[in-house]
């Protein structure tokens, strides 16, 4: 059984109520594994349940991973602030995963991380990047 084989074996058995799929960095070669989810109206369930299986599967490989949430500041499109409080909860119980929250509206994202209003406050370092050049 290959790598991609038996990391989407793993995903399937993880993630029950979304779609993994395998795909491979353009660049290196290594396998990158991405979810979709089943039931686009409510994604809290299923985000919800991709953060604490991922926490399970760095348990069970000893190994860091890295979860990459871009347009982050998406999040604050939900009626409430419940799945916000959720991730803070799942974010402080899981120490071999790390999380890089990325946005394109910078000002919501600080929002989110910086006012002592919000769930996520202090939950996270500021690390602005500047524009990534593209080599040819």
């Amino acid at each position: 059984m290959t790598t991609a084989d038996q990391l989407l074996k793993t995903a399937r058995r993880l993630f029950s109520s979304l779609r993994p799929s395998v795909t491979f960095d353009a660049h290196s070669g290594a396998p990158v594994l991405t979810f979709g989810a089943a039931v686009p109206d409510d994604a809290e369930p299923e985000l919800m349940e991709a953060l604490e299986a991922t926490g399970k599967m760095a348990a069970e490989t000893e190994q860091q991973v890295v979860i990459v949430f871009d347009e982050f500041q998406r999040i604050a499109e939900y009626v409430n602030d419940r799945v916000e409080r959720r991730l803070r909860s799942v974010v402080q119980q899981q120490g071999d995963v790390a999380y890089l929250f990325l946005a394109s509206r910078k000002h919501l994202l600080q929002e989110m991380f910086l006012s002592s209003e919000r769930p996520l406050y202090r939950s996270a370092a500021h690390y602005p990047l500047q524009p990534i050049e593209e080599v040819h």
